[in-house]
């Protein structure tokens, strides 16, 4: 199953890496997403800060958070771009074993047109999960990318969870969060169809070609 093939290969991971992909996969994947865009460091530096201060959350600080250096917003900028750094090094080192289709909802034009506005791409392997998030947005993409055998992903089967009513963290495997990351950089995405569902959400579908030189 390519779920187990995945998990196995995702174990081979340095305890570090493991570390960056689950922070990648907290509320911290905006940030470190939006890297480019001058973001708001304050703001990240502030949250984070609250929520490590809560005593139940110890466990995650020495893990997870281990390598994010809350000293003063200059180092916890710092530790996040290592972070992404990290992040990006390890985007190529799992190879599929079989074709994989992989799903990712997007809400913004920008992005509607370029499947991400920076290099991280993260899809999901459930359509089910994927959709489940549409609510009631508008001006939403629903993308399907087929992967194929042989393709350079990144595997991630836990998220780290912040719950808002006592900002508590868990670490969570529930099996529809796991998570494909790809990197655009690695690929060149060709439009195989679209459509339109419910005449509100568009769908679109590609097919994922492996660059014949990599970054």
């Amino acid at each position: 199953m390519i779920d187990d093939y995945l998990y196995n290969e995702y174990l081979k991971l340095s305890e570090d890496e493991k570390y960056a992909l689950m922070v990648y996969k907290s509320k911290l994947g905006y940030l470190i997403n939006d890297l480019d865009n001058n973001p708001d460091f304050e703001s990240y530096y502030e949250g984070v800060k609250e929520v490590l201060n809560n005593p139940a959350n110890i466990f995650v600080k020495m893990t997870v958070y281990k390598n994010i250096d809350m000293t003063s917003i200059e180092t916890f900028k710092s530790s996040i771009e290592k972070i992404k750094d990290t992040v990006e090094s390890i985007l190529t080192m799992i190879t599929l074993n079989e074709d994989l289709t992989v799903y990712r909802l997007v809400s913004a034009d920008e992005e509607i047109n370029d499947l991400a506005k920076g290099n991280i791409i993260s899809t999901s392997l459930s359509f089910a999960e994927t959709i489940s998030f549409l609510g009631d947005k508008e001006n939403i993409a629903i993308f399907q990318i087929n992967l194929h055998k042989g393709d350079p992903v990144m595997y991630v089967p836990y998220s780290l969870l912040t719950h808002s009513k006592d900002n508590r963290m868990t670490l969570s495997n529930r099996q529809n969060q796991d998570e494909i990351i790809l990197d655009k950089r690695a690929y060149d995405f060709e439009k195989v169809g679209s459509s339109l569902i419910e005449n509100k959400y568009q769908f679109i579908e590609y097919d994922a070609k492996v660059k014949t030189k990599q970054r």
